[in-house]
């Protein structure tokens, strides 16, 4: 007996198949982590152009004390607010209106995102203070910022 175990080499079959079994279960949640995260890097390009946008409309309603005009497009949004948007790759709109709430609607980034757009609504607080809150039009939850 102590001989046959002196001679083995290599692994058995089960040993392999439990190897196997893993690397599948560790790929099926890898996997669409990587894909959600890929998705949300994409995403990146229309929430800083939203971030500036945001900003921009902060201090024009602290100016003047009231939201600004509506604006269909990006070029509006740099005449009215002087506010410079890029709509490169991912973003094919961006609009406000008169209420200071910001839309941006996506493209070419993943089939369940594509034409969906991503809303940044303003909220005055009781002191004064202006607090955005992020929601979604056909965009999937996952997507959707917290902050």
């Amino acid at each position: 007996m102590l001989r046959r175990m002196k001679n083995r080499k290599g692994f058995t079959l089960i040993e392999l198949m439990i190897v196997v079994a893993i690397i599948g279960i560790l790929a099926a949640i890898a996997i669409p982590m990587y894909r959600t995260q890929q998705i949300k890097s994409k995403m990146t390009e229309g929430t800083r152009a939203v971030s500036t946008v945001s900003s921009a409309i902060g201090d024009y309603y602290q100016d003047e004390e009231d939201w600004p005009p509506a604006c269909a497009d990006v070029t509006a949004i740099d005449l009215t607010l002087g506010v410079g948007v890029s709509t490169a790759r991912y973003i094919s709109a961006m609009s406000t209106d008169s209420s200071g709430v910001i839309t941006v609607t996506y493209q070419t980034v993943a089939n369940d995102v594509n034409g969906n757009s991503l809303v940044l609504s303003p909220n005055i607080s009781a002191t004064g203070a202006m607090e955005w809150t992020w929601s979604g039009v056909g965009m999937p939850q996952k997507y959707i910022p917290s902050e």
